[in-house]
């Protein structure tokens, strides 16, 4: 009997939770092998299950030479143009910056360049069917990305869940390149029964209860009473930064304006633009950077602003009259705790109509005023039970991670039998 072609899954974002859904799904795709390509580690995972066959570089980072970071210049990888591979760079030096502030811009170029040949190898030796990538915009992603495509291999895209313990599975694209963003009237069309609403009301209100989150952070306590005595009465919103180098709006071009973010440039630039409207409107501003953004997205506090770092994204939404965001997934956040919701870019709630959306960002302030007069309207209510009743069924796939997996999202196996359907025909399709 021929051999079966391996499954690649590669994550050069260094995700801990994912190897027991990584054992399912091996488990699941058995006889064929699901081969694990990640970047380079100090000491084998605890949770590493003994059966799970992983590739890493020995050397970390990848294959780290001081002399060579600091001296040679790197070279664009094949059928990558030098102004691409530029911005690359500059993405995943501010990436690094925010773990480490002086992290040098040479060390990142040679990262992706090592990324890429590590990932090329093992391509070559393997010969997979299909690469499934974690992050499709992470820039050490799209290197391997490249390495996979020159190949001739198809690339799928993994991520962690638009609800706490899931994951996203997409061959299309992720977030507002979704096929649920970009397919809409063919995800709306996918049919729902009443039992599936009803699953999906259950799950909503096992989330709002549980306040499941896996990023667990500390509540706000006293500093809500602070931040109360400084809102002094005025409807409070809050706004959720994205992570720009890796939510596909860096570079800002017309491929992002169209599928991420129209309006804005960065959460920064969404940030300072809510600021003045909050000074012009009498609002007062919650701003919560994204966490692994925290340094480069940080604004001076003021009068009508507060900037909140470690608190649990729970306590913000509860204690906002309003949820605001370009594309952050705190938006399914908003909709699980039944706050009003302004979207100002994309993601895959695009044309779910549970939200109010900015067309216009002249028009952002109206929005906002229009959320927070009107509140959670019923339609949009209905729409969410709906709209995460179609997650569940036919996109969220379950995750023991930081969290418990969500038992009413899909299991390993089901993704397994997409990989394997589309296999078959030759043709990998989200629904």
């Amino acid at each position: 009997m021929k051999k079966k072609a391996p499954i690649l899954f590669v994550d050069y974002c260094g995700i801990p939770d994912k190897y027991a859904f990584l054992a399912r799904l091996a488990e699941a795709l058995a006889p064929r092998r699901l081969i694990v390509v990640e970047g380079p580690r100090r000491a084998r995972p605890r949770n590493l299950p003994d059966d799970l066959e992983c590739l890493a570089p020995r050397r970390a980072p990848f294959h780290r030479r001081i002399l060579r970071d600091t001296f040679v210049r790197a070279r664009p990888f094949p059928g990558v143009v030098l102004d691409h591979f530029e911005d690359l760079t500059d993405q995943l030096t501010r990436i690094y910056r925010e773990r480490r502030k002086n992290a040098s811009r040479p060390r990142a170029a040679h990262d992706l360049v090592d990324a890429y040949d590590f990932t090329a190898r093992v391509v070559a030796e393997h010969r997979p069917a299909l690469a499934l990538v974690w992050n499709q915009f992470h820039p050490l992603s799209m290197a391997a990305q490249s390495a996979v495509r020159n190949h001739g291999v198809p690339v799928a895209f993994i991520e962690y869940g638009l609800l706490p313990g899931t994951l996203n599975f997409d061959f299309l694209g992720q977030m507002g390149e979704s096929a649920v963003a970009r397919n809409a009237e063919a995800f709306a069309a996918l049919p729902v029964e009443a039992e599936d609403l009803t699953r999906a009301e259950a799950t909503l209100d096992l989330l709002r209860s549980s306040r499941a989150n896996r990023r667990p952070q500390p509540g706000l306590g006293h500093t809500g009473t602070v931040l109360r005595k400084r809102a002094a009465g005025r409807p409070i919103v809050l706004f959720a930064g994205h992570n720009d180098h890796a939510s596909g709006v860096v570079p800002w071009d017309e491929h992002a304006r169209r599928y991420h973010s129209p309006l804005y440039e960065s959460s920064m630039h969404a940030a300072q633009d809510l600021d003045r409207i909050a000074r012009e409107r009498g609002w007062f501003v919650l701003y919560k950077p994204h966490p692994f953004a925290a340094r480069a997205q940080h604004l001076p506090e003021g009068d009508n602003l507060a900037v909140l770092g470690r608190v649990d994204i729970s306590d913000c939404v509860d204690f906002a009259d309003c949820v605001v965001t370009v594309l952050s997934q705190v938006s399914y956040v908003g909709l699980v705790r039944r706050k009003p919701l302004v979207m100002l870019g994309h993601n895959q709630l695009r044309h779910a109509a549970c939200h109010y959306r900015v067309e216009r960002a002249e028009e952002t302030g109206d929005v906002i005023a229009e959320a927070l007069a009107r509140g959670v309207t019923a339609p949009q209510s209905s729409a969410s039970v709906e709209h995460v009743a179609r997650l569940l069924k036919y996109y969220l796939y379950r995750l023991e991670g930081f969290v418990p997996s969500l038992d009413t999202a899909l299991p390993a196996a089901h993704m397994a039998e997409r990989i394997e359907a589309g296999i078959a025909r030759g043709v990998f399709v989200d629904f």
